[in-house]
């Protein structure tokens, strides 16, 4: 069993291992070897017991071996041994179940050994692929190490490369310039020869090269700037290098160069000027131009768009330069050529631009200015001239404008527009232009003594200049000439304001009909009463009612509130008011004079001042400054103390200087503040006390008396009794208060009437009644606390008069309070 199990070992681990090893034993058992049938058919049924599977793998070995005989043998001795003995017949027919289920085990166990075998060979073949990856990927990294140095041979071998190039640039920079010198000459016509005494003579031909070919001739522009500015870096070299006379040639080509362009844009602008001129008469004195209405279409414009394009390419190649060599700070006397050249195309082209439009702009204005008068033709002439400015800025634009070559950068291109609109000679043309009508509207101006008229104007003016600042087409000169017209305008309206402030208001002398109040008043009641009258009508029938001077003042401000600026309206209007109110009082005055009575001048003053104060607040004005004064009072004891001095200090540069302090102490600035609101508010509350205190004199005026005589009793007796007073003398109190009973009603109404008459609105005139009726009562009052005092028996009174004269205050007071009510 030993040996078997050995002999099953080594044969498997030979299976897996793929070779056939042959075990020897080391002892010979031949001499235990069974002899007799018995111990041989134990020993083939323990073989069975052990190896069922004996059987069925000897019979599929090959027939012919050694092993497959004896095991045929041994089969067909077992056979015998089963058939002869009934004990292996009977033990054989017991273990057939037995045999079934080992052989079912023995088969699982064939196949998992199988699969272990597979299993083994696959493990095997798996450790030859990872030995294999491990060899692919050492050499691998053997490559990528290869591949790292010979990258940085290259990397080293390109730098070399790149500095070699540079030197070998460098090197041949020069010869570049003096080839560029060389080759540029005959192309822009120029040759250099030498002379029989060996001098270098300048030939000038014409050249192969034309100017408007702007991509051939900005590259050789730049061929020519370059060699100019290599060469003027060489000056400390003498004065016979090759170096200074290849300088001298670059200079020449240059100067060749810039010399094209100005054939090329300034002669082309004069000759297009010239011919333009020629064929629309424009030097002839009596020619009055091209008509507005086709000016667009003419040869003015016509021909400049024709050539507009060609300059624009050859004037964007001086504005690059301009710009480059502004920018880097190089090629100072280069950048000056460019520059100068640039600054004659502008002025050549604005100064043909102007002799070709000022007549046709001229003489347009002066027939709008015939033909609709100042107003017309100012609002007329800035529209022509907004158009005019619009197309000029358009056709500038074409000319001077940004050539945006493929790939041009934003910033470069803001950068030239900026140098490009900055420019004065286009702003200078255009106020050339614009002056016409600034002259045309002065003239009408000073001319124009009309307020209405003069509003007018400016407030067009007004409006155009907010079009045009609005307007992205208009430029500077326009809105800079509508503004000094507006200045002018405005200079012209506040001087004619002001001399119809001084004539109608200042300088006023009232007439008879001016001051016919209140007949006045009752007229235009009567004429608003008539139904045939219309609202506008009756409303103008009110204005007519106003004191000249009021009427005059309202007008002014009213006209000149938009039309100039809010600082010079509220000085026109500080001065008018105080001018206004000093008016009213005059005549206030010579109404109480002519009518002997102050009720009339007091209304009169009340309902105007009231008219002034509603009227001007719709203008929301302060009506505040504040006016300063040179006060030279103390000058004489300056000077006086100024001369007493000996050691005076003239030339010290201080505050103790002789002058300064005679100044600081002879001459001082007196302040003082004006507030016409503030003075119109008190001058308007003394008219109403002052027609409050006459009112109720008219009234009770003498009982006014008698009070006040009766306070003066009483005060000078310190307080006692009074009733042996003259003053309360009976003889005189009772035909007064009778008198003053009589005719109260009847005053009443008649102040009433006056007040309605002069005050249109009643919660006015209840305002103002008030405290005329209030210091009635009060009077009556006082009256009848005196009259209380007296004694019978003493300055003629009686019980009887005492009683009579306190009923009929009693039916007084009772009358005004009815009156109020």
């Amino acid at each position: 069993k030993d040996l078997k199990e050995k002999t099953k070992t080594m044969t498997t681990a030979s299976a897996i291992n793929g070779t056939t090893t042959t075990t020897k034993p080391t002892r010979n058992f031949e001499k235990y070897a069974p002899r007799s049938l018995d111990q041989r058919a134990r020993l083939a049924r323990l073989e069975t017991l052990v190896d069922p599977f004996h059987h069925r793998n000897s019979s599929n070995k090959r027939p012919g071996t050694a092993a497959a005989s004896s095991s045929t043998r041994r089969s067909n001795g077992m056979a015998e041994l089963y058939e002869r003995d009934p004990y292996y017949s009977h033990e054989l027919s017991r273990n057939v179940d037995l045999q079934a289920k080992i052989r079912g085990m023995n088969e699982y166990a064939c196949d998992v050994r199988k699969k272990l075998i597979q299993t083994c060979s696959l493990a095997y073949q798996l450790r030859r692929c990872v030995d294999t990856a491990d060899g692919i990927l050492e050499k691998q990294n053997s490559l990528v190490r290869h591949s790292i140095e010979v990258s940085a041979n290259c990397e080293r071998l390109s730098e070399e490369v790149q500095v070699l190039t540079k030197r070998c640039d460098e090197i041949g920079e020069p010869l570049k310039h003096y080839n560029a010198v060389d080759e540029v000459g005959p192309k822009i016509g120029i040759l250099f020869k030498a002379s029989k005494d060996k001098n270098i003579v300048t030939v000038r031909g014409s050249p192969k090269i034309k100017v408007d070919d702007d991509e051939e001739f900005a590259a050789l522009l730049n061929l020519v700037d370059e060699a100019c500015a290599f060469f003027s870096g060489k000056e400390e070299l003498d004065q016979e290098s090759y170096e200074k006379e290849y300088g001298r040639r670059a200079e020449v080509l240059q100067d060749a160069a810039v010399f094209m362009i100005k054939e090329a844009v300034v002669d082309r602008v004069k000759q297009t000027t010239s011919d333009i001129t020629a064929a629309l008469n424009l030097e002839d004195a009596k020619s009055k131009g091209v008509s507005a209405d086709k000016l667009e279409a003419s040869l003015i414009y016509t021909r400049f768009h024709g050539i507009s394009s060609r300059s624009r390419k050859l004037i964007s190649i001086l504005q690059d330069r301009v710009l480059d060599r502004s920018r880097n700070g190089e090629g100072v006397s280069t950048t000056k050529a460019y520059r100068d050249l640039l600054f004659l195309c502008q002025t050549t082209y604005c100064s043909s631009r102007e002799s070709l439009l000022k007549k046709t702009v001229n003489t347009h204005i002066d027939n709008l200015c015939k033909e609709h008068g100042l107003v017309g033709m100012t609002r007329l002439a800035i529209s022509f001239l907004e158009r005019v400015c619009s197309n000029e800025v358009s056709l500038y634009r074409d000319f001077f404008g940004n050539f945006v070559a493929d790939g041009a950068s934003s910033s470069r291109i803001s950068a030239k527009s900026s140098i490009i609109m900055s420019e004065n000679e286009l702003q200078k043309m255009m106020n050339s232009l614009c002056s016409t009508l600034h002259r045309c509207v002065r003239k009408g101006l000073v001319q124009l003594t009309d307020l209405e008229t003069l509003c007018q104007v400016v407030s067009v003016l007004r409006e155009e200049r907010n079009l045009i600042s609005f307007s992205r087409t208009s430029t500077f000169a326009a809105s800079r000439t509508m503004s000094g017209v507006i200045e002018d305008a405005q200079e012209r309206l506040i001087f004619v304001a002001q001399r119809t402030l001084t004539n109608n208001v200042l300088k006023f002398k009232p007439s008879n009909s001016d001051l016919d109040y209140p007949d006045k008043l009752d007229e235009a009641a009567k004429q608003k009463s008539n139904k045939e009258v219309d609202p506008v009508q009756a409303q103008l029938l009110v204005y007519d009612t106003w004191y000249p001077p009021l009427k005059s003042v309202l007008k002014v401000l009213s006209k000149l509130f938009k039309v100039v600026d809010q600082q010079v309206f509220e000085d026109v209007a500080l001065q008018s008011v105080q001018s206004c109110a000093k008016a009213l009082k005059d005549a206030a005055s010579q109404l109480e004079a002519k009518h002997r009575g102050s009720l009339d001048s007091e209304l009169f003053l009340v309902k105007h001042l009231l008219i002034l104060r509603e009227q001007l607040s719709p203008f929301d004005v302060e009506l505040k400054s504040i006016q300063r004064q040179l006060d030279f009072s103390e000058a004489g004891k300056a000077m006086t103390r100024f001369l007493a001095k000996r050691n005076r200090h003239l030339l010290t540069m201080s505050n103790e200087n002789a002058l300064i302090m005679l100044l600081r102490e002879g001459v001082s600035v007196q302040e003082a503040s004006v507030d016409s609101k503030r003075d119109l508010e008190e001058a308007l509350r003394e008219a109403c006390n002052n027609f409050i205190a006459n009112g109720s004199a008219d009234i009770v005026g003498g009982l006014e008396e008698f009070v006040e005589s009766c306070k003066i009793s009483s005060g000078s007796e310190n307080g006692k009794d009074i009733t042996g007073q003259k003053c309360l003398d009976s003889r005189v109190i009772i035909p007064l208060i009778d008198t003053k009973h009589s005719v109260a009603k009847e005053k009443m109404e008649d102040l009433k009437n006056r007040m309605a008459l002069y005050l249109d609105n009643a919660a006015t005139q209840g305002i103002l009644l008030k405290p005329v009726l209030r210091k009635i009562s009060r009077t009556l009052a006082e009256t009848t606390r005196y009259i209380n005092m007296a004694m019978p028996g003493k300055n003629g009174w009686t019980e009887e008069s005492l009683d009579q004269t306190n009923a009929s205050l009693q039916e007084f007071q009772e009358n005004i309070k009815a009156f109020m009510n």
